[in-house]
């Protein structure tokens, strides 16, 4: 993904680890070496909630890992994005196909990326989108379909 981000040039990009304990450079971490100098990317090892929330709001594009609580997020800022199940995480996989299928998210696998396709799948979402969205009950519901179908 981040080797895809050295094309945008033309939009301020952030990037959040998510590793509150980590306190090394993230420009050292061995998945952004390869990443070319982009004065519009800026890393974060980690936001405090208050930031997050902020910075969630202010994005106009948001790519996430498909976790519960980064959708629950997404779902309660009332957000589009592009989520990532990590692999081999079951119910990670079987959540972003199923909120992909309801067009509530765009999801992609990491193996199989597309930046560009992600974005304009964005553009795709159901119209009806926010009135889905706003009604969290659906997204609890597959949640909830999800752990009574294992």
């Amino acid at each position: 993904i981040f080797l895809q981000l050295k094309n945008i040039t033309d939009k301020k990009i952030l990037i959040v680890a998510g590793k509150p304990t980590d306190t090394t450079n993230m420009k050292n971490n061995h998945f952004f070496s390869d990443l070319p100098e982009n004065k519009n990317i800026e890393y974060k090892n980690h936001l405090t909630a208050k930031f997050l929330q902020v910075a969630i709001i202010n994005s106009k594009t948001i790519i996430s890992g498909a976790g519960y609580s980064s959708v629950m997020d997404l779902v309660t800022l009332h957000k589009k994005a592009v989520i990532i199940p990590t692999k081999g995480q079951t119910e990670q996989e079987y959540l972003a196909e199923y909120l992909h299928e309801k067009k509530m998210f765009v999801s992609q696998t990491i193996d199989n990326f597309d930046i560009n396709k992600a974005i304009k799948q964005l553009n795709n979402i159901n119209p009806a989108f926010e009135k889905i969205i706003f009604e969290k009950e659906k997204v609890l519901d597959a949640i909830k379909d999800l752990f009574n179908n294992k």
